[in-house]
């Protein structure tokens, strides 16, 4: 009697958990209708008591599921009283109910750029939607958040970084940089991101001079590549300031296996799965996720599109400790380990 009891808890604790996660997942497609955005810059200087800008917006739409209207958004401090009270927008509707191609797709497409007056040392922060659904009947899928640092140009930068890009040999990708000065510098952090967007992490570091008023090179071999790779610079100053360079995308086209990615790992509470699918036709997947005595947590079926799918993962009501993340994609399960921290 006991034993039956004790698998009958079982099946009841394991259905809950997949209720948990087909709610969690029930609107992958619609999360992901947008692949990447970015502004025409990350910083922009200004040398006078107010500067005047254009600029543009983007947003890159994969060919499914693609949304049915863009809304590109602008916030600014208009004064520099550390209150962002500005706003500037334009939504792109396209006529009748179709789908915006797959593509990129840009504010200067459909109107004028956006033209605000900023004062030194304000933000901007920058904001695109995509909508799933066609006039009032919509449903948000992507926000993209960002900020637009308006830095003081009658302030010198403790690095002059005149170049930066890089160059695929074999399956890893040689990033260079140039600097023309260097005033207090302290060194450089290479940051990559999966998505050109969010989550950018630290994956190398490099001593500067410090000082220099000559040219100097820099040089980094990412050996870890995936087919699409986006990487910025974290130039560090000896106090601990520090400006970001512009970012740069490098395709890795020897890359034609399977690959996924759990980040962060370990966690704390929550993750997100990375999935990197190279078909243009969409396929099905499984995914589990197992304790450590390979008892089943949560398995659950989605659909990959092609690019990266990016799929969060509630983890904090699980116990602390280790777990396992399988992947069964055709006839080949693909398995990285997880591992879940508390707080003391």
């Amino acid at each position: 009697m006991n034993i039956i009891y004790q698998i009958k808890i079982r099946q009841i604790i394991i259905g809950i958990c997949l209720i948990i996660f087909i709610l969690l997942f029930s609107n992958i497609n619609a999360q992901e209708c947008i692949t990447g955005v970015w502004g025409s810059a990350t910083e922009v200087s200004c040398s006078g008591s107010t500067c005047t800008y254009d600029i543009d917006l983007c947003a890159a739409v994969p060919a499914s599921p693609s949304p049915k209207r863009i809304t590109y958004n602008l916030d600014y401090d208009s004064d520099n009283d550390g209150i962002v009270d500005t706003n500037v927008s334009y939504t792109y509707d396209p006529p009748g109910s179709g789908q915006i191609p797959e593509g990129t797709h840009c504010l200067s497409d459909y109107t004028s750029l956006f033209r605000i007056t900023v004062v030194p040392n304000s933000i901007i922060e920058i904001s695109i939607a995509g909508m799933t659904g066609a006039g009032g009947a919509n449903s948000t899928c992507v926000i993209y958040n960002s900020t637009l640092q308006v830095r003081d140009g009658n302030l010198s930068l403790p690095v002059e970084l005149s170049e930066f890009n890089g160059s695929l040999i074999d399956n890893e990708i040689l990033l260079k940089w140039t600097t023309l000065s260097e005033e207090n510098s302290s060194h450089f952090e290479i940051e990559k991101s999966i998505d050109g967007v969010d989550n950018f992490k630290m994956i190398g570091l490099v001593h500067s001079h410090h000082e220099s008023t000559t040219e100097k090179t820099y040089q980094f071999i990412d050996k870890n590549t995936s087919l699409v790779n986006y990487y910025r610079l974290k130039m560090v100053d000896l106090d601990g300031s520090f400006e970001y360079s512009n970012i740069i995308i490098i395709e890795n086209s020897n890359f034609n296996t399977f690959n996924f990615d759990v980040y962060p790992n370990p966690t704390k509470s929550n993750s997100t799965l990375n999935i990197l699918h190279h078909k243009n036709t969409q396929e099905d997947i499984i995914i589990n996720l197992l304790n450590i005595t390979g008892q089943l947590v949560f398995s659950h079926q989605i659909q990959l599109n092609k690019g990266n799918n990016l799929i969060p993962l509630s983890l904090e009501n699980l116990p602390e400790g280790i777990y396992f993340i399988s992947i069964k994609k055709e006839e080949t399960v693909y398995t990285k380990k997880i591992q879940l921290l508390k707080n003391n």
